[in-house]
Parts: C-alpha cells; structure tokens; sequence
C-alpha cells in the first residue's frame, strides 16, 4: 500500500473517530420544516485547472423560517438534467437568522461541462440550527433568476 493510501485510511479513520463521539449529529429534516428559498443567477463559466469548467453563481436565501441558523453550507447536488458528484468546497454562510436574506457568490467544478442554462440547481444544505445545537440536512431546488 503506497504511503498517500496509508495517509487516506488514517485519516479516514480519524475523522470517523470525530463523528462518532460528537454530540451533535446530523439530522435529516424536510426543507418545509425550515422555510429556506433559494435562487440562483449564472454569473459565468470560467476555465478551471485541467481544462475543466467552472460554474459561478450567485446564490439569494431567504431565511422564511422561524429558526436561526449558522454555519451555513450548500453543495450542489444536481445542475439542470444533470447529477453533480460535487467534491469542490461548499458555499459557506456564518449566520442567516430568521427573515434574513444574503447572497453569496460562489464557484464549483461540475467535472463536466453542464449543457445550456440552469435553470435548476438542487442542492444539499447542512447547517447549525442555534435554538436546538443540531445539525441539520435536508435538499433544496434553486430556480434560476435573470
């Protein structure tokens, strides 16, 4: 087994170690449960390293719901027609409390060109609910806005 392997086992391990004696794990709930609107605007495609394509949006939520949040990530889950298997970062906001709306601009490697206008994105949202400690997950679709 090469070394960079060993290393990938060792720390798969750790972080597995991590999850397993945190006292707060992620729960799935619905996203009508938490009133999260979400739109998004195409802002470019740009060449990434290794020729391939990013996508640059800039991503509007709307808190509707009656829970503040906090550290905030969304990850794409689906662009278009498409399935996105996304390994890049996440889009990332600290603190959208109740009836608060933000918009974060934001770059992600689909790792192959997505076709046409997206005109739907569904991403996975994880975040901190602050009144319960908890992590929660759920999906949410984007539309599109111009």
């Amino acid at each position: 087994m090469s070394s960079q392997r060993v290393r990938a086992c060792l720390l798969s391990i750790a972080m597995a170690m991590v999850v397993l004696h945190s006292s707060h794990a992620i729960t799935p709930v619905a996203a009508k449960d938490y009133g999260l609107q979400v739109t998004h605007t195409e802002l470019s495609r740009i060449a990434l390293d290794a020729g391939s394509q990013g996508l640059e949006l800039a991503i509007t939520i709307t808190n509707g719901g009656t829970h503040d949040l906090s550290d905030v990530r969304l990850y794409v889950i689906r662009a278009g027609s498409r399935a996105i298997i996304d390994r890049s970062e996440p889009a990332r906001i600290a603190k959208l409390a109740a009836g608060q709306k933000t918009v974060v601009s934001w770059v992600f490697d689909p790792k192959r060109p997505v076709d046409g206008p997206l005109q739907e994105v569904v991403f996975r949202i994880e975040a901190i609910d602050q009144a319960t400690k908890n992590i929660v997950t759920f999906s949410q679709q984007s539309s599109e806005v111009r």
